[in-house]
């Protein structure tokens, strides 16, 4: 288990997070997306400018303007030859639970919920084992050090505490 402050939990753009080398998830990657409120002010503007030929950057033009190429928004619209001041658009992102920490060479992403599939990371929501494993710590018997950590005990309870530039979490706790 891994012990973190309960506040550092949060809502996160998907496009904003990191993957397991340290590189951020771009809008596209994400499923973020573009709605076009006004399709028929998209079609007339269309129309009006003479430009067919959006080369399969946009799908679903009644639905949103997806981002193909990994760029962001505002350069696919200006790319399309768009004037954003006559278009009515949102922007919708995929959201999910969990925090960015540095790790010491990069950026890397904690998830504990997602809109769709699985995180990585759970929330412990047993009552019982979250009150036993807050317990531990706050009644840890310290039993070594070494490099960057120091190790405590309580009962069948080990509790690690890293100092280490890679460590996101504040304590990791195992049972012996």
């Amino acid at each position: 288990y891994f012990a973190i402050s309960e506040n550092q939990i949060e809502t996160l753009k998907v496009s904003e997070t990191y993957g397991k080398y340290g590189q951020q998830f771009s809008n596209y990657e994400a499923g973020d997306y573009l709605i076009i409120t006004n399709p028929e002010k998209l079609n007339q503007y269309f129309l009006e400018t003479e430009i067919f030929d959006y080369d399969d950057k946009i799908v679903k033009v009644s639905e949103g303007v997806y981002d193909g190429d990994s760029h962001e928004f505002s350069l696919i619209v200006n790319e399309l030859g768009l004037d954003a001041k006559l278009l009515d658009f949102e922007v919708e992102y995929t959201t999910c639970e969990g925090f960015n920490a540095w790790s010491g060479n990069n950026y890397q992403s904690i998830i504990v919920g997602v809109q769709n599939g699985e995180a990585e990371y759970k929330i412990v929501d047993d009552k019982a084992l979250i009150k036993r494993l807050r317990t531990a710590i706050t009644k840890r018997k310290f039993v070594s050090e070494g490099f960057g950590r120091k190790s405590y005990e309580f009962g069948q309870i080990e509790i690690e505490e890293s100092f280490s530039s890679k460590a996101w979490e504040q304590y990791t706790l195992s049972f012996k």
